[in-house]
């Protein structure tokens, strides 16, 4: 199947919404992510509470701010991380992967997944 055209394109300052649904609150975030990191065409937010609970095991970055909606403490802390690896954990929260195309980011996204139920 083919992936659905975007719902929301950032441009340099503003936020343009296409279609009936807001973006989500994480929007700048990833925003700020793509600003830092121009080789980065891919970004995938989930939520895998085992992975959280094993990111010390598995050496993973976790932020040090707890995840809060649009928390500029939090988006610097994700940039901060982002600049040096492909997956970051937001501390009780959830995940961003990271990659130069949406196959990448989910390779990226499995890898933990499958580490963390092994």
């Amino acid at each position: 199947a083919e992936l659905p055209a975007p719902a929301v394109a950032i441009g340099q300052v503003r936020v343009r919404f296409d279609g009936a649904r807001l973006p989500s609150t994480d929007a700048l975030m990833h925003w700020r992510v793509y600003e830092q990191r121009p080789a980065v065409w891919a970004i995938i937010h989930g939520h895998d509470p085992l992975v959280l609970r094993q990111a010390a095991g598995l050496g993973l970055p976790v932020t040090r701010v707890t995840a809060r909606v649009n928390s500029a403490a939090l988006i610097r802390d994700v940039v901060r991380l982002a600049a040096r690896t492909e997956y970051v954990l937001l501390r009780e929260h959830g995940f961003v992967a990271l990659g130069n195309s949406l196959q990448a980011a989910e390779a990226s996204w499995r890898r933990w997944w499958r580490l963390a139920r092994s």
